[in-house]
């Protein structure tokens, strides 16, 4: 008797046993049918700015609106932040801009459009001091065409002024060379290198390698010369995946890594035959498909932080190009506040403006 009763509750355990275990099994299976518990991400494209997913929990700002990223910010509120940078408008058209003789005024040309997502962030134009915090000490190498060296320009003026800058203008900005400028009093050191071609950022990216000496903030960006002296898109494609590749020695030391898109190419303004038969918008539109196939962008999987310059100089208009392919000085302010916002964003500053 108390052998079949021993062996009616060993069959009792197994049979609750098997019954949990089924229960778990079909729960695990169910979970990302509800929606409660599931969650659907964003389709990313490289070309636009990324809705993101709404928060509950907004980003605060202080009284005078600056960045104010909570101690330890969740990586939502981070990626909420830095997908709606580009979401800039022009305040005048150039024409009229330069009629008002207000090109200059960085604060009269742009800015951000104002939404609720947009406000909890608390975007602004970081000057000398605040980006000062973010980048003491540092070395920032910006390497690539004509495109990086106006972007270089714009970043420089940040830390030494319009009158400064002016000088630096003379010295190389019609350049294809290289050019550094150190910024002593915040232990600055800014280099531009004159890589108009991918291959030349991947013979950068390999030396880094090879010294291990890397710099704080790198930009690069190439993809005009390509188009003009090569013209073979799936190769421009293959070249960016090789310089994805070369980029784990600065992707070890958590470095900030920008590429600079390239602008919208006005083909009627371009000064020669040759750019008016190369820079074409179907040529352009290879060349963006090349950029986004070789997952070298983040938001692609990549490396790299796209400014995208072409949404950019999309937004001023033709007027802001005279040569076609050259824009307007705030458009490259534009594309610099967005990166110093992105420092800012994901080293959790909180600016003072």
């Amino acid at each position: 008797m108390g052998a079949t009763d021993w062996q009616f509750s060993l069959e009792k355990i197994l049979i609750s046993s098997c019954a949990v275990f089924f229960i778990v099994v079909v729960t695990i299976n169910l979970i990302p049918y509800f929606p409660s518990v599931s969650y659907n991400f964003p389709t990313i494209s490289p070309d636009k700015p990324v809705p993101s997913p709404s928060v509950s929990d907004s980003i605060p700002t202080n009284s005078s609106g600056s960045i104010h990223v909570p101690a330890v910010a969740s990586p939502l509120h981070r990626d909420t932040c830095v997908s709606v940078l580009h979401s800039i408008r022009y305040k005048s058209s150039a024409s009229e801009c330069r009629k008002a003789g207000a090109c200059k005024d960085k604060k009269y040309s742009w800015e951000w459009i104002q939404s609720n997502r947009v406000s909890e962030c608390g975007f602004h134009r970081v000057q000398k001091s605040e980006a000062s915090a973010l980048i003491n000490g540092s070395w920032i190498v910006v390497a690539g065409d004509s495109e990086c060296r106006l972007t270089y320009i714009s970043l420089l003026e940040v830390f030494v002024g319009s009158e400064e800058i002016n000088r630096v203008k003379v010295d190389f900005i019609y350049q294809h060379g290289n050019y550094v400028k150190t910024v002593d009093d915040i232990g600055l050191k800014m280099d531009f290198l004159w890589r108009p071609f991918v291959s030349d950022l991947r013979e950068l990216m390999l030396d880094f390698n090879k010294t291990k000496r890397y710099p704080d903030l790198i930009i690069m960006g190439a993809g005009i010369w390509e188009m003009l002296y090569v013209n073979k898109a799936p190769d421009y494609g293959l070249k960016l995946e090789a310089l994805r590749d070369s980029n784990s020695g600065l992707l070890e030391g958590g470095m900030p890594v920008f590429w600079l898109g390239m602008p919208t190419l006005v083909n009627s303004k371009l000064n020669t035959e040759l750019k008016r038969a190369r820079l074409t918008d179907y040529v352009r539109r290879m060349y963006d498909d090349a950029l986004r196939g070789s997952k070298i962008l983040q938001q692609s999987g990549g490396p790299m932080f796209l400014l995208d310059l072409r949404l950019l100089s999309d937004l001023c208009g033709a007027d802001c190009a005279a040569d076609g392919m050259h824009y307007e000085e705030f458009v490259h302010d534009v594309a610099v506040q967005i990166m110093l916002n992105v420092l800012a964003i994901r080293s959790n500053k909180n600016l003072q403006p």
